[in-house]
């Protein structure tokens, strides 16, 4: 079973603070507090994911004559498919909008 991480968010109901049960804000305020904090790291690793993965294909279109009957060639071929399909997902994008579907926020930009 694959799931589907492109599905938009924001079709998800927001729920306000104000409707919530009081036992449970002091849980709900540390997990988006760390929900941020793993978005901004998200953001840094993603970052070094594109750079990386830009590299990945300009060292494929250099060596992928020389190389496409090599192993190796293989893997890079794979490597490059799959971060090719990673970055596709894009996955800062539906971590904010999961946090800011709470706030019922339609700004994603911060």
């Amino acid at each position: 079973m694959r799931y589907d991480f492109t599905r938009n968010f924001s079709s998800f109901p927001s729920v306000q603070k104000d409707s919530l049960d009081p036992s449970i804000c002091a849980h709900v305020d540390l997990a988006l507090k760390r929900l941020k904090l793993v978005t901004r790291r998200l953001s840094t690793t993603l970052t070094a994911l594109e750079d990386e993965s830009r590299l990945l294909d300009r060292l494929f279109y250099k060596g992928k004559n020389q190389h496409r009957t090599s192993l190796f060639w293989r893997h890079v071929q794979e490597m490059r498919r799959l971060c090719s399909r990673f970055n596709g997902l894009d996955l800062s994008k539906s971590v904010t909008q999961i946090r800011h579907s709470f706030y019922n926020s339609t700004d994603y930009q911060k």
